[in-house]
């Protein structure tokens, strides 16, 4: 049609036609029936042998493999695989995944990769982050955090090309909510009857952060809400996930991870009013579960957290964003080079007026900004500063772009994708306030759902539009 901005592709896209699947059932029964020969020799030889089956399925079914790494990603920060905890389950499976799309692509040579403004723009922050390695203070530190940055690209730019149609963008998001909701019931059950005074989840000597915790659960639970049941079988099942996770999140006691939780469901409550009763319903709930679900001695320590907000300083990130500020004045254009925050933070808190006790505390410095924000200029100066924001804000705008043209052409489907991906970059945006969002896989994941939304609609780089 003709408009830029205002047409959409009309129909929920149809899946791609699959390669046959017959083939591939005989070799895994093979593959199967070996691994469990194997098992008797070894358990390490049969699991591998168990993990051969998955291998076919990366190179001819890219949209499947990458559904299992969603499923996983969740436990991104458990699932250790080595002592030093640089090997885990994710990464292990993410290699996997994105090495059989490449080899996908080199398959099918007409099928171009695709990045529109926004991924570019992220391709941009990147790169400028790339060349910090030429002003950082440890050239070490900076290259083995830009080695994990690139991979995070990589996995966006998958994602943004897998994911290019509704249905997949909408599975996604499901498995994504099944696995978050498994998430939340694990930490719910292993803190009941805890007399901690904060909610996590332990795996063996691992365990997660509470703040990254709640962020995870929050970003599946705003998204789940965003869907229509239409009257479809068990489509009430995204409305009950949100419960479990919803107590969660609540009892990791992260104020700011309540806080993006609260940002998305304004957004939804704002794009889409009758959501706000689904929420309000949701969250009625929850409220009246939580005095039974979760310890009265957690529950005593949340409200003091809460009530020490002033107190506490917010646990003391005025301090660290005060002396992020006064790295971002002191080298306002280069700044310390990508990663170079924690290594540069006693440096200047010594010389930067903070609490007294916040000084003692951290004398020996190595901290994280907590801010996604604060850290990225203070690392990356105005100009990487300035791409990161310009990059969200892209990815804002074309989701709502998406949003309006689907319901001015009532596509219902493209709607409430594009709206789940909206509230899910609210919540994003807002928990990069009180930590760094880009670290994890799951975001990465999401912007790369949101460029996926533009394929699936017709829009490439330039924004034209096809029906």
């Amino acid at each position: 049609m003709s408009r830029r901005g205002t047409t959409i592709a009309l129909a929920w896209t149809p899946e791609r036609a699959g390669t046959p699947t017959w083939p591939l059932i005989a070799v895994a029964v093979i593959v199967l029936g070996a691994g469990a020969a194997a098992c008797l020799v070894s358990p390490k030889l049969g699991v591998a042998a168990l993990a051969l089956p998955a291998v076919p399925l990366l190179v001819l079914a890219p949209e499947m493999a990458l559904l299992a790494l969603v499923v996983i990603l969740p436990f991104d920060t458990l699932g250790s695989l080595d002592e030093s905890s640089t090997l885990s389950a994710t990464r292990l499976v993410g290699t996997a995944v994105l090495g059989g799309w490449v080899l996908h692509v080199m398959a099918h040579p007409r099928r171009r990769v695709r990045l529109g403004r926004p991924g570019l723009l992220l391709l941009a922050y990147v790169a400028f982050a790339t060349l910090s390695i030429g002003w950082a203070a440890d050239t070490d530190i900076t290259l083995t955090a830009l080695r994990t940055l690139a991979q995070l690209f990589l996995l966006y730019v998958m994602a943004a090309n897998v994911l290019d149609d509704w249905s997949r963008i909408a599975r996604a998001l499901d498995a994504l909510l099944l696995s978050t909701t498994v998430l939340s019931l694990f930490v719910l059950v292993q803190n009941e009857g805890s007399g901690a005074g904060r909610a996590v989840l332990h795996v063996g000597d691992y365990s997660t952060n509470p703040n990254a915790l709640a962020v995870q659960l929050a970003l599946s639970a705003v998204a789940s809400l965003a869907f229509r049941a239409r009257h479809t079988t068990l489509g009430w099942w995204r409305l009950a996930a949100v419960v479990p996770i919803g107590l969660a999140v609540l009892a990791t006691g992260s104020r700011g991870g309540a806080l993006a939780a609260g940002a998305g469901l304004v957004t939804l409550a704002v794009v889409r009013p009758r959501v706000g009763v689904r929420a309000l319903a949701a969250l009625a709930l929850v409220a009246l579960l939580l005095p039974a679900v979760v310890p009265g001695t957690m529950l005593a320590r949340m409200r003091a957290r809460w009530e020490a907000t002033e107190e506490d300083r917010l646990s003391g990130r005025l301090d660290i964003w005060r002396v992020g500020l006064a790295m971002i004045e002191d080298r306002p254009v280069q700044g310390t080079g990508f990663a170079g925050f924690r290594d540069a933070f006693y440096e200047y808190m010594i010389e930067t007026s903070v609490d007294p006790r916040f000084a003692l505390i951290h004398s020996r410095g190595n901290r994280a900004a907590h801010n996604l924000y604060v850290c990225t200029f203070a690392e990356l100066g105005l100009a990487g500063g300035a791409l990161l924001v310009f990059a969200l804000a892209a990815h804002g705008r074309s989701v709502w772009q998406l949003h309006r043209a689907a319901r001015q052409v009532g596509h219902s489907h493209a709607e409430d994708v594009a709206l789940a991906l909206l509230a899910a970059l609210a919540t994003l945006v807002t928990a990069g306030f009180n930590t760094d969002i880009l670290l994890p896989k799951t975001p990465w994941l999401l912007l790369g759902a949101m460029q996926g939304a533009a394929i699936a609609a017709g829009w490439d780089g330039q924004q034209e539009v096809r029906t």
